[in-house]
């Protein structure tokens, strides 16, 4: 036992020279898994996060000096080998954490929930680990060959590693924009509220492809059951591939073309606006239940025009923000075959965010879906001199998938689409029932439509991206109707609401029952394309032009690609 404790912690070197090595081989470690991902990941896109900076800061900061001050001090407290495998360890892991983040992450960067088919990356990932084990063993290696060299070696990789960190967040940081938050906010106040007058409603599922649609009536029409006065329009585009710029554009009109940065495309859309002014012209009060980064985020403006738009108090909680921020740094820094344990996207890493009243957006289904069987829908009668326009924008189809079928939370492994939209249809049908018992339906213009279709991560499209489309107009009964001609587009939705508010707009073209199934129309998509190698998410705008049936990918003809100069997600 003695010669084996003498093997492992015999040391006769001085605790002076044990205590650079073990300082900096545990501040390289934290620089590359608790530090860099996190603040450029935040810095890069303020927009996207919903705590200020200093609210970020200090639990980050803090948990890093924490982290830093205990790895010293456990690595001060072995000696001989034991000190030696542990500054290796740490070596070995943060050189290959940082060659991973700097070359081996491919297209799993972004964080806006695109679903990433990891079954593909099975040889990346099995190569990238490789690559791990090559890199930790060098560093053994070189320990028990040399050590005086191995000394050396451990001491500038660890100077070299954290200074281009350092040097590259220190960028970052400088550089970018910062996203000054308000107390103005988007919140679920009288979500559940509809008008004891007329309503017009607008359910907006993300991601709800037209295959999605088809495959759900196909084997499972019981899903549609409540859809009754329904007219199901299958001959539908999308303007853009992805919720950004979508839902500006739904709301506005408003072309991009990713030339202009976001807050410049934003001002433009909105300053001509008077969409919401027509529809309380018209005697409608409004309420947008969607996230301000893609709609408006003029806070003032749309506090005046919209009633769930108003200044709140927020509460950050600190250790569920530092443990987002952990599973987030994990994400970037691990290799690819461990990355599923510690997906994340930036809903996930919002967490520890709440708004006083626990009022805070939440357009996953299955809260939606929790709150509308538990409190149920109620009528105001004070709602609007005319009625209400209510807007929700609900997760849907989009990845990553968090319910099932029956729209209860379940765990990520047991889902797919096919759940995904069986359970956001269990949601609309259930709100459709409730609207039915409170003897409002008949009443009701609705709308249950998407934002875009299918998106993924590809160069260009490889089929068609027609959409869902549903649309009962005030008094419509009977069973619903399947429309296979009628040309639309998704860009109809606010000329829709305004012709049925009886509000004078030309800005969004014509109403959906406006457009004849003979309608010679040419529409247009817009497609975010990824780079050749998928590392670049948004690296090209693809338009296509649509003519006739949008169901046969034989009438999308591609005929502009140009570089994307603003991307809308930075990794």
């Amino acid at each position: 036992m003695k010669k084996v404790m003498s093997y492992l912690f015999a040391d006769e070197r001085k605790i002076t020279q044990r205590i650079l090595p073990a300082v900096l081989a545990s501040l390289s470690f934290v620089v590359t898994f608790l530090l860099t991902a996190p603040l450029e990941t935040f810095f890069a896109n303020t927009m996207f996060f919903d705590y200020t900076v200093a609210e970020m800061l200090l639990p980050v900061l803090l948990s890093a000096g924490a982290g830093h001050v205990a790895l010293f001090g456990f690595c001060m407290l072995l000696r001989g080998r034991v000190y030696n495998w542990c500054i290796s360890l740490l070596t070995g892991l943060s050189v290959a954490g940082y060659v991973q983040t700097l070359f081996l992450n491919s297209s799993v960067g972004l964080l806006d929930g695109t679903e990433v088919h990891w079954e593909h990356m099975t040889t990346q990932g099995v190569l990238g680990l490789m690559l791990w084990i090559v890199i930790i063993a060098a560093v053994f290696v070189l320990c028990a060959v040399k050590i005086d060299w191995w000394r050396f070696g451990v001491i500038f990789l660890s100077v070299l590693i954290c200074s281009m960190q350092v040097t590259n967040t220190l960028a970052v940081v400088l550089t970018s924009e910062i996203d000054q938050k308000s107390q103005i906010e988007y919140t679920r106040d009288g979500e559940l509220v509809l008008s004891q007058k007329d309503n017009i409603i607008v359910l907006s599922v993300d991601s709800f492809d037209l295959k999605y649609a088809d495959e759900v009536y196909s084997s499972n029409p019981e899903y549609y059951d409540e859809f009754e006065g329904f007219t199901w329009y299958r001959n539908t585009t999308p303007h853009y591939s992805r919720t950004f710029p979508s839902l500006a554009y739904i709301f506005t009109g408003e072309d991009y073309s990713y030339d202009v940065p976001y807050d410049e495309y934003m001002t433009k859309a909105w300053e001509d606006s008077t969409l919401f002014e027509d529809l309380s012209d018209a005697g409608y009060v409004s309420r947008v239940y969607a996230h301000g980064k893609y709609v408006n985020t003029d806070l003032e403006y749309m506090a005046k025009n919209c009633e769930n738009v108003r200044e709140v108090g927020r509460n950050v909680y600190s250790v569920e923000l530092e443990k987002q921020m952990l599973r987030l740094s994990m994400y970037k820094t691990m290799p690819v075959l461990l990355k599923p344990f510690f997906e994340t996207d930036t809903a996930q890493l919002n967490t520890a965010y709440a708004l006083e009243g626990n009022i805070a957006l939440s357009p996953n289904d299955a809260r939606f879906y929790s709150r509308l069987t538990g409190t149920g829908l109620s009528l105001d009668e004070n709602l609007g001199s005319k009625g209400a326009f209510t807007y929700y924008h609900l997760q849907g189809c989009h990845a990553p998938f968090s319910f099932d079928e029956n729209c209860m939370p379940a765990d990520h492994d047991d889902l797919d689409i096919g759940k995904a939209a069986r359970g956001t249809l269990t949601n609309i049908n259930e709100y459709l029932r409730q609207m039915k018992e409170l003897g409002i339906y008949d009443s009701s213009t609705i709308i249950v439509t998407t934002d875009h279709g299918y998106t993924g991560v590809a160069q260009e499209l490889e089929r068609e991206r027609a959409v869902a489309l549903f649309y009962k107009p005030a008094g419509a009964t009977g069973e619903m109707v399947i429309n296979n001609d009628a040309p639309q587009q998704l860009s109809s939705i606010m000329a829709t609401v305004l012709y049925t508010a009886g509000a004078q707009n030309d800005d969004f073209g014509t109403p959906i029952p406006l457009v004849e199934d003979d309608a010679q129309v040419t529409r247009y998509f817009h497609m975010s394309g990824a780079s050749a190698d998928g590392k670049v998410r948004e690296e090209n705008l693809i338009t296509y032009e649509v003519t006739g049936d949008a169901t046969d990918f034989g009438n999308w003809k591609k005929l502009d690609t140009k570089s994307i100069e603003y991307p809308f997600l930075n990794d």
